[in-house]
């Protein structure tokens, strides 16, 4: 094998297409609006401020199943 030869076969036609338009795609990626910012944010923010409710509700959850695991006679695992 010669030091010019390629390693690996060139891609088929579609692939070596998608690349193209991917490679455009990365070169020109539009600016995300300031709405759209501002937007995501937000969701970011209400979805902090609930998880840690929803943590202490899934634990509460978990702890009564397992007294309800244990007064039933079963085994928790």
């Amino acid at each position: 094998m010669s030091g010019t030869e390629p390693l690996d076969p060139p891609p088929p036609p579609a692939e070596a297409r998608l690349d193209d338009l991917l490679d455009t795609l990365r070169v020109s990626s539009p600016e995300p609006s300031h709405a759209l910012v501002v937007r995501v944010v937000k969701t970011a923010r209400w979805q902090g401020a609930v998880r840690s409710a929803l943590r202490v509700v899934s634990h509460f959850a978990s702890a009564a199943g397992g007294v309800a695991r244990l007064l039933m006679g079963r085994r928790a695992s």
